[in-house]
């Protein structure tokens, strides 16, 4: 109801055919920022094109982490039902054109900000930005499970975000250092081998039987499996292996 029907000023920042779209509008002072997703990526959006030395007001409305757009199965929710019946996220925090906003965004998801000039009360009183990326990307991080993932691939993620705690843990880490251990998160995550598949793979010939088969199958079989089990804990085994 709040949003200007009419623009002084409006700046694509992103746009890919059939992946995503981000848009800053511009209302006298007040900026509106909306962005959408057609496919999994880390969104990123300067605030560079801000005034500088002005400290603004960010209300940001997004779908939450690990929310997309499908229901279940891969099958689209065409009706937006499914999102309607989950609690944004909603923050509101003190930004300048220095702080880069970030946020993991999935498939069929949005994300909006309004941005007005802060009062010296609000510049006061309303936390600033520049840890909440980091924060939000550490609870995102561990939701990622051990047993899933090879050991050595799993201890880079699990250093990155011992890193980055102990950084939020400092009185005055700098954007810059934050947005390294944001990085480094995020890099650790894509640096994920899945074991997943191939253990419940071999889970699966467990149950087997050599008396069913004929003694050359199982010979491969077995092979198979002699040979798959080191990847396991292989440190520079590939996704592809």
């Amino acid at each position: 109801r709040d949003m200007p029907g009419e623009w002084d000023e409006l700046k694509v920042l992103e746009a890919e055919m059939y992946s995503h779209a981000t848009y800053a509008r511009r209302s006298g002072t007040d900026w509106y920022i909306g962005s959408i997703s057609a496919v999994d990526r880390n969104l990123r959006i300067p605030l560079d094109f801000l005034d500088e030395n002005v400290k603004y007001v960010a209300e940001i409305y997004a779908d939450p982490f690990g929310m997309d757009g499908t229901i279940s199965g891969g099958i689209s929710d065409t009706t937006g039902s499914y999102k309607a019946k989950e609690e944004m996220e909603l923050g509101t925090f003190i930004v300048s054109n220095e702080n880069t906003l970030k946020w993991n965004m999935a498939y069929g998801t949005g994300y909006a900000v309004r941005l007005r000039q802060a009062s010296p009360e609000e510049i006061e009183t309303i936390g600033s930005y520049d840890k909440y990326p980091l924060t939000k990307r550490i609870v995102w991080a561990e939701t990622y499970q051990e047993k899933l993932y090879t050991p050595s691939t799993w201890q880079a993620l699990e250093e990155a975000i011992s890193d980055a705690k102990a950084l939020l843990e400092t009185e005055s880490p700098t954007v810059e250092q934050l947005d390294r251990a944001d990085d480094r998160i995020v890099a650790a995550i894509d640096g994920l081998r899945s074991i997943e598949a191939l253990v419940n793979a071999i889970e699966m010939t467990d149950v087997l039987s050599a008396n069913h088969y004929t003694d050359e199958s199982w010979s491969v079989l077995r092979t198979a499996v002699d040979n798959a089990r080191p990847l396991l804990t292989d440190s520079e085994v590939t996704q592809e292996q």
